[in-house]
């Protein structure tokens, strides 16, 4: 799954670098400007949350191929802006409360980020899921998903290190100290700017894999899902981990009844000999 999401952001990128990016610059720089002209918490927080939110709803739209324009990011501001903003807002204040836990606060913090990951999208698209339930119905999308999310932004991140730590250290030898010093500040100016729009793009990604095992099971209740990214041939089990086990045990059972008919066929023919 993870080789299927990378090729499938790395494609999106190529088809529409410049709007994607653009928008999402965009989105960075109001951010900004709500910090630096707003005194008052109370009116910053909630104007960057519903931003953040509109933005991830792009992202989705970019991977899907479909149109938006820059205009898409203010659409929680004339809709349900409590809504949205609320529901951000509460999903922010549990990451927060999970960091205060001791030890092991940061972990919970990686793992209830990857569940909660899905709520901006919920908050936009189900307006009819309160604030607080949108976290729930989050929880519930992503169960399955995210041991394949972690796996994904870690290879990013561990990535983005390699490249940064080669570069520190070759721009600590003397003779190539400049060269390489310069290379290492273009990639980090690089990494700003363009590394929102790609971590985006990749929870799009998911969101958009779960929809669509989503509808397949409403569509087809009852039924195995089969992904478009099996045909990879992952490392990693995909999800659903169950329906793949229904499936290796059909098969197997499937094999023993032919294997069980086929000795009774012998047996008859050889009674009939």
């Amino acid at each position: 799954m993870i080789q299927f999401i990378y090729q499938s952001v790395f494609n999106v990128i190529k088809e529409k670098p410049v709007a994607l990016w653009g928008t999402s610059l965009l989105c960075s720089l109001l951010s900004l400007l709500a910090i630096a002209f707003s005194g008052l918490p109370i009116v910053l927080l909630p104007s960057g949350l519903v931003l953040q939110a509109a933005m991830a709803v792009i992202y989705v739209k970019g991977y899907r191929r479909e149109t938006f324009v820059s205009q898409d990011l203010f659409v929680g501001f004339s809709k349900n802006f409590l809504h949205i903003a609320g529901g951000m807002a509460w999903m922010a204040l549990w990451l927060v409360l999970w960091l205060l836990v001791p030890v092991i606060g940061p972990i919970m913090v990686i793992v209830k980020g990857l569940s909660y990951s899905m709520t901006p999208y919920i908050l936009l698209t189900q307006p009819e899921v309160s604030a607080t339930d949108a976290l729930k119905v989050s929880m519930q999308l992503t169960k399955g998903y995210k041991g394949n999310m972690f796996l994904t932004y870690l290879v990013f991140g561990v990535a983005v290190w390699i490249v940064c730590f080669i570069l520190a250290m070759l721009s600590a030898i003397e003779v190539l100290s400049m060269v390489f010093g310069f290379i290492l500040f273009i990639v980090s100016i690089i990494l700003v700017l363009f590394a929102p729009a790609f971590l985006g793009l990749l929870q799009a990604a998911f969101y958009d894999e779960i929809q669509k095992a989503v509808a397949f099971a409403k569509e087809h209740p009852g039924e195995i899902y089969q992904p478009e990214y099996l045909k990879f041939q992952p490392v990693y089990v995909p999800y659903p981990v169950e329906a793949l086990e229904a499936a290796a045990k059909q098969a197997a059972e499937q094999v023993t009844e032919n294997a069980t008919a086929k000795v009774a066929e012998e047996k008859t023919d050889s009674s009939e000999a």
